[in-house]
């Protein structure tokens, strides 16, 4: 770990699921930060207007580096998706011109962004020397678990009933492990995971009550133990939790993880948990909208409480926290809320390894 005398505090704004929308005016974030990090569905239907609009919404905020990752509303950015749905739907051929005109050609919503200004990261690992003088290693990964994967940057998750491994190494720092679908190649020395699903059991359940994040992403984070991992996907999960980990699985005698085998394929063994690698009495929830709306059996004075704070939050633009070490952040920063309804941004504050 890096001595506290060679880290530089930093500050990060990050949103997810604007959907082309913009912030009303009176809440707009106006604090100044290092990083601002969209965490995907940029867009409702990925049309060009829409990402003008998040283009538009990203250059109003106050940070030197601007970061963005799609989501599966953002399939024009997905060009195996876009073909697929152009296909398969009733717009026409790529090149037919109301197809041009509303989704563009390949490559040309992507354009948009380095024309801009703003970073749009492919999946895998990227680092950053920041004007604070920080250094800054983030993963990067749009992909969502889905039933049917007709949208951007989907895949169909398979049943994890055991652990696997087989693992490959792409680094010294990298091991790349096969989980429920999709291959997530989180390293264990990245300061930030920024992706668009949800891991799953944290910060993830639907309005039906249904944990919708990916297995094998839980699975990777709990490897990495990344500072921060922020996401979006799950609207209703908005939220944040710092998470303390169980020490390790043989210590607690816990599942074996993914990452802690390298060649075993462990039969009838299940896969990490978020019931069984937390240690929940040392973790915390910083906000949710359950600690924010009024609850069916909520008392009065409870009522009121989470009015009182819902109104100073909504005044101040934002929800803050703060990483600590040995822990992990999770944000979930979906921003569309229920009808018309915007959910807060979050400030997060991190100290980063001073660059060398």
């Amino acid at each position: 770990m890096t001595p506290q005398s060679d880290r530089i505090g930093t500050r990060l704004l990050i949103i997810s699921d604007t959907h082309g929308e913009v912030f009303p005016t009176e809440h707009a974030p106006t604090m100044p930060v290092d990083v601002a990090i969209h965490c995907g569905d940029l867009t409702e239907e990925s049309k060009l207007e829409e990402y003008a609009v998040t283009l538009k919404l990203l250059q109003g905020i106050q940070a030197p580096l601007k970061l963005a990752i799609a989501g599966n509303h953002d399939f024009s950015l997905d060009t195996n998706a876009f073909q697929r749905i152009l296909q398969s739907s009733a717009l026409g051929p790529q090149d037919d011109e109301a197809v041009v005109s509303t989704y563009g050609k390949y490559g040309q919503a992507e354009a948009m962004f380095a024309a801009s200004g703003i970073t749009l990261l492919s999946e895998g690992i990227h680092s950053f020397v920041l004007h604070n003088g920080a250094k800054l290693m983030v993963y990067a990964s749009p992909y969502t678990p889905s039933k049917s994967a007709g949208w951007g940057y989907q895949y169909i998750p398979r049943p994890v009933t055991y652990a696997t491994s087989d693992a490959s190494s792409t680094s010294p720092h990298t091991r790349v492990y096969p989980d429920d679908g999709h291959l997530w190649a989180i390293p264990d020395n990245i300061d930030i995971a920024i992706t668009h699903s949800p891991p799953h059991g944290l910060l993830d359940r639907t309005q039906d009550a249904i944990r919708g994040g990916a297995h094998g992403l839980f699975a990777a984070v709990e490897r990495a133990r990344p500072r921060l991992h922020c996401f979006g996907h799950i609207h209703e999960g908005w939220g944040a939790k710092l998470v303390a980990w169980r020490s390790s699985a043989s210590d607690n005698n816990l599942p074996s993880t993914i990452a802690g085998h390298q060649g075993a394929t462990l039969e009838g063994q299940n896969p990490p948990s978020h019931l069984t690698h937390i240690d929940n009495s040392a973790s915390t929830l910083i906000e949710s909208l359950q600690t924010l709306k009024p609850g069916k059996f909520d008392p009065d004075e409870v009522k009121e409480e989470k009015k009182v704070r819902l109104e100073r939050l909504r005044a101040e633009a934002k929800c803050e926290a703060r990483c600590e070490d040995k822990k992990t952040l999770f944000v979930n920063a979906s921003i569309q809320g229920d009808g018309e309804a915007l959910q807060l941004p979050w400030i997060v504050h991190i100290d980063l390894p001073r660059a060398e």
